[in-house]
């Protein structure tokens, strides 16, 4: 990278703190819905757009990557993500935070 600083790549704006980041990923896994595909895009909008806590290019290249592995892809990008934000803890914490909220909602 000629002329860049790594961290201007990976952000847009502010890096969120933990603490903000929890609060979200507590939110979205209770307010979830519409499949991957809208869970991605509620995650875009307010990561990318409205906070601009990380760059354009580095969500849809996550998106990209976590499209092309087996298995949910929304869970992978909110743990992906995490980790970009605040390392192994807090793409841990994402990636539970998103289907702990689920388990309430789920009959017996």
């Amino acid at each position: 990278m000629t002329g860049k600083n790594k961290e201007s790549v990976h952000f847009a704006g502010t890096k969120p703190t933990l603490a903000e980041a929890l609060r979200f990923s507590l939110r979205f896994g209770l307010i979830s819905s519409g499949g991957p595909a809208g869970q991605i895009a509620i995650r875009h909008t307010v990561l990318v757009e409205q906070k601009r806590g990380i760059a354009d290019v580095k969500f849809l290249h996550a998106v990209n990557h976590c499209m092309l592995l087996p298995g949910p892809a929304a869970q992978q990008l909110a743990t992906y993500i995490g980790r970009l934000l605040h390392g192994t803890w807090g793409g841990l914490v994402a990636g539970v935070l998103l289907v702990l909220p689920s388990l309430h909602r789920t009959p017996d």
